[in-house]
């Protein structure tokens, strides 16, 4: 008596196992969610640029004859720190300086989750460093405190 033995897989059982692999790579992809995460990036990487405004600006303030924070936000490297607020239409970030004063905010890309309201992330010369829930920032441009957002 011969056996016919044929080896592989049938063309049922390949169908099977690619359809339980793409099930499983669309919960995966859907719980990782890309976009959320390119958000959080972008929103991390205005929040540590605004960051290191204040020192910047500490710097400046005490190197200039007389003291003065005017020329902050347009000079280019102020202090020598390698640091400069590059404020395009493209990173949202927006700075305003005045001889005793400044302030720079830059639009997160979160929502608020209760007035669904654009959210900027300020930091001024008073100090305040956080989270601003606003819907007239551009209104404001010209305030020069975070209070006043």
């Amino acid at each position: 008596m011969i056996k016919n033995i044929q080896k592989g897989f049938t063309l049922i059982e390949l169908l099977i196992v690619i359809a339980v692999i793409a099930v499983l790579a669309g919960i995966v992809i859907t719980a990782v969610n890309p976009g959320d995460t390119i958000d959080n990036a972008k929103d991390s990487k205005t929040q540590a640029n605004l960051a290191k405004l204040p020192v910047a600006a500490t710097i400046f303030y005490s190197s200039t004859d007389p003291f003065s924070f005017d020329g902050v936000c347009t000079s280019t490297d102020p202090v020598g720190l390698g640091f400069t607020l590059e404020t395009t239409e493209e990173n949202g970030l927006v700075c305003n300086d005045t001889a005793d004063t400044w302030v720079a905010y830059g639009k997160l890309n979160v929502d608020s989750e209760t007035t669904g309201n654009t959210i900027y992330y300020c930091v001024d010369s008073t100090g305040f460093s956080g989270e601003r829930d606003v819907t007239t920032v551009t209104a404001n441009a010209g305030d020069i405190s975070c209070d006043l957002l």
